[in-house]
């Protein structure tokens, strides 16, 4: 990826699995996290609900520039923030 060839310490991604087939999702999210583990912050934009469960810790959902939820772990679907963004 070019964008890791500076070395950064952030890595900001606008839904990097959109449109890929899921076992090449799966690779990309695998790759995210063993870069996470080396010490780089990621922040993703993600509307897919399934990949933020399984990449994404904390989980922060906003809407208008707003915080609506913050939360980690298996609870990292944070139901009000989901209404909210689902509902408007």
């Amino acid at each position: 990826m070019r964008a890791l060839m500076a070395e950064p310490g952030m890595l900001l991604l606008d839904e990097p699995m959109a449109g890929v087939h899921p076992n090449l999702a799966r690779r990309i999210g695998d790759q995210l996290l063993a870069l996470c583990a080396e010490g780089m912050t990621i922040l993703m934009v993600e509307h897919e609900l399934a990949i933020m469960d399984e990449f994404c810790d904390p989980v922060v959902v906003m809407a208008e520039g707003s915080v609506l939820a913050r939360e980690h772990g298996p609870a990292a679907r944070p139901q009000r923030g989901v209404e909210a963004y689902l509902v408007g």
